[in-house]
């Protein structure tokens, strides 16, 4: 459901903006909550998962200085974002 091209134009590159309204605020997507499943297959651990990870993200942004790379000089380094295809097994 996730990888509908309808839904999600190339469903299989790397798009966070997809899921982003114009003004960068979330977008309300109803398909978004099928990702733990639902009904009698919904994830039992679903809200574990979910703490957990917000849990370990603080622990990073608490203990790590988090920017882009600077030269010798100071200057920021650019990061061009490019997907290799390496870890997607949909070439």
């Amino acid at each position: 459901m996730l990888h509908d091209p309808t839904a999600y134009p190339e469903p299989f590159s790397f798009k966070p903006e997809r899921f982003l309204d114009a003004d960068g605020s979330f977008r309300d997507d109803p398909l978004l909550t099928s990702a733990f499943g639902f009904g009698r297959r919904v994830c039992p651990a679903r809200h574990f998962v979910d703490s957990s990870f917000f849990i370990s993200v603080l622990c990073v942004l608490a203990v790590f200085h988090v920017s882009a790379p600077k030269d010798e000089l100071g200057n920021e380094i650019p990061i061009a974002f490019k997907d290799s295809g390496t870890n997607s097994r949909y070439g």
